[in-house]
């Protein structure tokens, strides 16, 4: 949640210990006025609400200077910065931004706007554990902050709450690839796929495969890149809608894949497997 009184930086408390699995979601706007320095700026602290020289410790600094496109990232303790790296600044003035910090084994991996962008290592004088804060600062506007995921191991299988994905209901996954291909399976009550995603990387194709048949559609991005990919963190939104299931991929509608029995009972299950690494899994239930 949003520490109260807190407009500017944008400071929120994580309620939970931050642990390796999890990833921080930073969501906003890059102030488009030219007269201002063009800067802004996250940290992630431990032992305070602010980063301060005197006390607490920063586990990872990030400056985005969009003026000099510079990108820094950097480690505080004890008043004195630690380790620092620099890159590009993946941003444009005016736009929005996606930035994702996920902790992994000893390192952080920074993706903005979905992209894999640097894997910088932390201290192992400031362990996850420490980190209290994540706050921003600098010429933005944030419209969302939050923390999700954990350790997912594939094949990942659930059981839907209730026993059965009802209508209105959302499921969230974040991931990244390892391999040329994963699946996506909607379980039927006697454990038989009713719905299966295969999205194919080499060839840029998403197979459908389900009791109505198969298809195939070409996906890939703007830049004519393929969708998925080891350097770039996907979101798939899959929801149950009384015409079928609608699939989203990157926040873009794909396709609709129609129900062949009853909407509110047809699925009880899911699983995720092959060469795919889940970061965030969620069922989002419909308020009734």
């Amino acid at each position: 949640m949003f520490i109260k009184n807190y407009d500017f930086p944008y400071v929120f408390h994580l309620a939970k210990e931050f642990t390796i699995g999890q990833t921080i979601y930073i969501n906003g706007i890059i102030d488009n006025n030219s007269e201002k320095e063009q800067t802004f700026t996250v940290n992630l602290i431990g032992g305070s609400t602010i980063m301060d020289f005197k006390r607490g410790a920063v586990p990872l600094h990030l400056s985005f200077d969009l003026n000099n496109n510079k990108t820094t990232y950097a480690t505080l303790q004890y008043g004195k910065w630690g380790q620092k790296q620099e890159t590009s600044v993946p941003f444009k003035l005016g736009k929005p931004f996606d930035i994702r910090i996920r902790a992994v084994y000893n390192k952080f991996e920074i993706y903005f706007n979905g992209k894999l962008f640097n894997k910088f290592k932390y201290s192992l004088l400031l362990p996850l554990e420490i980190i209290e804060y994540v706050t921003v600062d600098g010429d933005v506007k944030v419209t969302e902050m939050r923390v999700g995921g954990r350790v997912f191991h594939t094949p990942f299988q659930a059981n839907f709450p209730g026993g059965s994905l009802n209508v209105g209901d959302s499921i969230i996954i974040y991931g990244s690839t390892t391999g040329n291909t994963f699946q996506v399976k909607l379980l039927d009550h006697k454990g038989k796929p009713a719905l299966s995603l295969n999205p194919t990387f080499d060839k840029k194709l998403l197979a459908q495969h389900g009791r109505n048949g198969t298809a195939a559609l070409r996906l890939e991005d703007e830049d004519g890149s393929t969708t998925f990919g080891s350097d770039k963190e996907f979101f798939v939104d899959l929801r149950n809608f009384k015409e079928g299931i609608f699939v989203f991929i990157n926040r873009q509608y794909i396709m609709t894949y129609p129900h062949k029995g009853d909407a509110s009972i047809d699925y009880a299950g899911i699983v995720i497997e092959k060469d795919v690494d889940v970061h965030a899994f969620e069922v989002c239930v419909h308020q009734r």
